[in-house]
């Protein structure tokens, strides 16, 4: 019976790295503010500080680099895998999970807004950053 209680306290207290990822990933942002017509503050304030910023012909034009992250579900779903496996395998799922977990970074995003006289969303560009 000891045996069966010292394993199973190793497991609780070796789970977390990997389900601790998984659950503090960025939820990722809603880029569905990016639309003609939002105003840049609205855009700034969702996408954070541009990594270029710039004025032509009188116009501003932002470019924001990010990481995308990952629903709250698919943070709070991969989470609970992860403590279910570390407590099926005494801990050793985390010489998998925790590198895994480092992986899961989500998707780079790159996005180019040029914005109007009045700073309001004229265009938008998509581009698929490079590896």
């Amino acid at each position: 019976m000891n045996k069966i209680l010292f394993s199973i306290a190793v497991a609780l207290l070796t789970c977390g790295c990997s389900a601790y990822m998984a659950a503090s990933r960025d939820p990722g942002k809603d880029i569905s503010i990016l639309r003609v017509g939002a105003e840049r503050a609205q855009v700034v304030g969702l996408l954070g500080r541009p990594v270029i910023s710039e004025t032509v012909n009188g116009k501003k034009i932002d470019v924001f680099s990010f990481q995308n992250g990952y629903k709250g579900s698919s943070n709070a779903g991969r989470a609970l895998f992860h403590v279910g496996a570390d407590i099926a395998t005494m801990g050793l799922w985390e010489i998998v999970g925790t590198p895994t977990e480092a992986l899961l970074q989500g998707q780079s995003k790159v996005i180019k807004v040029k914005y109007d006289a009045e700073e309001k969303v004229h265009e938008i560009f998509f581009y698929k950053p490079s590896r």
